[in-house]
C-alpha cells in the first residue's frame, strides 16, 4: 500500500504539487546537497507587453526561472554550454530540478552541472510564471504550444543572452516543446532528447483525456464559467483518471490486488484534486492543439535522441509507427524501453535513475 501511496503522489506532480522520489537501482544517483549546487539562482523575466497568436495580450508576463552550473564562453563572450530543459504538463522547471539533480546534474552524471550552464524555466500559465490562477481566471489569454515556446526562446536569446543551446531535454509536453524548437528553430542546438513525446498531433487516448478532464470541470455547474469560490466538485470526480493515466499498466497490476487497494487508490486521487485550481487545468490542457511537428520532420538538423517507453498508455507509441516516422529526420534515434511492473508508465519520466543509460548515450552522441 506504501507504494501505492508513492504512485498517486507521483501522478498530481503533473498539475504542479507531485514529489515523487526515485527507487534505488543499480545506478543509484549520488549525493547531491543543497550547497552542491553550483550557481544556483531563481529570476524572473518580465516582458512589458505580450502578445499571443491569438491577437490576446497580457501586459508584464513573467516567465520564472532557475539557471545553475558553470557557463562556458568563446572568444565572442557567448556561452557554447547551455542546456535547456523543459517541464510537462503543469509541472515547473522546480520540481523538474529537483527530480533531475541527483540522477542527472551531480558530478559524474550525464547533465554534470560542473560541466554546463543549466536552464529550467516554467512555461506560462504554470509554477511561478504568469497564469489564470494569478487573478485574471478565465480572462487571462488563451495560450498554445507556439506561444510556449516562443516564450522559452525569448527567455533564453533575451533575458539570457545565449544564442546557441548544446542541448534540449524536454518530457511529456516539454518533450513536444522540444521538437517544436527543432524545427521553429534548426539551428539553434545540436542535440534535442524528447522524452515520452511523439511526433504527431495528439488525438486517440491522450487527446480524448485531455478533453474529458476539461469537460468535466466545464460540465461543472459549481465551476461557475471560472469564477468558483470553492474548487468545483468536477475535479475531484476526474483526478482518478488523471492518476490512472500517467500510470504503467504492469504497475498498476501490480499495487492494485483488490477492491480495498482500488479504494484506496480512488481517495487518495480525489484528496490531491483538492489541491488544483481548475482554470489553470483547463487552460494547460488546451494548449496542445497546435501541436503537429510530423510534417517538417524532414527540415530537423540537430541530432534527435527520442526516448519512450512500453508501458506509457497516455502517449503509446504503439500505434504511430515511431520508427518510420524517426526515418525522417536525418540524424535521429529512436528507443522504445521496456516497462516493467516497477516503472511507472508515462511517469517513469520522473524516475531518471531507470533511463540514466539513455541520457548517457544522448549527451556522448552529441558530444561526438
Amino acid at each position: 500500500m506504501e507504494q501505492m501511496k508513492i504512485l498517486l503522489c507521483c501522478c498530481i506532480l503533473f498539475f504542479q504539487m507531485y514529489q515523487v522520489y526515485g527507487k534505488t537501482t543499480n545506478n543509484a544517483p549520488v549525493a547531491f546537497h543543497q550547497q552542491e549546487i553550483i550557481n544556483y539562482k531563481e529570476d524572473d523575466f518580465i516582458i512589458a507587453k505580450y502578445r499571443f497568436i491569438n491577437g490576446q495580450s497580457l501586459d508584464n508576463l513573467r516567465i520564472h526561472y532557475i539557471t545553475l552550473g558553470v557557463p562556458q564562453k568563446n572568444n565572442q563572450g557567448e556561452i557554447t554550454n547551455a542546456i535547456l530543459f523543459l517541464h510537462w504538463t503543469g509541472g515547473s522547471g522546480k520540481e523538474m530540478f529537483e527530480h533531475f539533480k541527483k540522477a542527472l546534474l551531480a558530478p559524474g552524471k550525464p547533465f554534470d552541472a560542473n560541466k554546463y550552464f543549466l536552464i529550467f524555466p516554467d512555461n506560462v500559465g504554470q509554477g511561478q510564471s504568469s497564469k489564470p490562477s494569478d487573478g485574471l481566471r478565465m480572462a487571462f489569454p488563451h495560450y498554445n504550444y507556439h506561444d510556449m515556446v516562443a516564450l522559452q526562446h525569448s527567455l533564453v536569446t533575451e533575458q539570457l543572452k545565449i544564442s546557441h543551446l548544446k542541448m534540449i531535454v524536454g518530457t511529456s509536453m516539454g518533450g513536444m516543446h522540444s521538437w517544436m524548437w527543432s524545427e521553429l528553430y534548426p539551428e539553434f542546438m545540436d542535440g534535442v532528447m524528447p522524452i515520452v513525446s511523439l511526433p504527431h498531433a495528439i488525438d486517440g487516448r491522450n487527446l480524448l483525456w485531455r478533453q474529458i478532464v476539461i469537460n468535466s470541470i466545464k460540465n461543472d455547474p459549481s465551476w461557475l464559467n471560472g469564477n468558483y469560490k470553492t474548487p468545483p466538485y468536477g475535479i475531484k470526480s476526474i483526478w482518478p483518471l488523471v492518476a490512472m493515466m500517467v500510470d504503467g499498466v504492469p504497475h498498476m497490476q501490480r499495487i492494485i490486488a483488490n477492491e480495498k487497494d482500488a479504494t484506496n487508490y480512488i481517495n487518495n486521487a480525489v484528496l490531491d484534486s483538492t489541491k488544483q485550481d481548475a482554470n489553470n487545468i483547463i487552460y494547460v490542457m488546451s494548449a496542445s492543439k497546435d501541436y503537429n511537428p510530423e510534417p517538417l520532420l524532414h527540415s530537423i538538423k540537430a541530432k534527435i535522441f527520442a526516448l519512450d517507453f512500453t508501458d506509457d498508455a497516455l502517449d503509446s507509441p504503439e500505434f504511430y509507427q515511431v520508427s518510420e516516422l524517426m526515418k525522417r529526420v536525418k540524424h535521429g534515434q529512436w528507443t522504445l524501453q521496456k516497462g516493467t511492473p516497477f516503472s511507472y508508465g508515462h511517469f517513469t519520466l520522473l524516475h531518471p535513475e531507470l533511463w540514466i543509460d539513455q541520457a548517457e548515450r544522448f549527451v556522448q552522441w552529441v558530444n561526438q
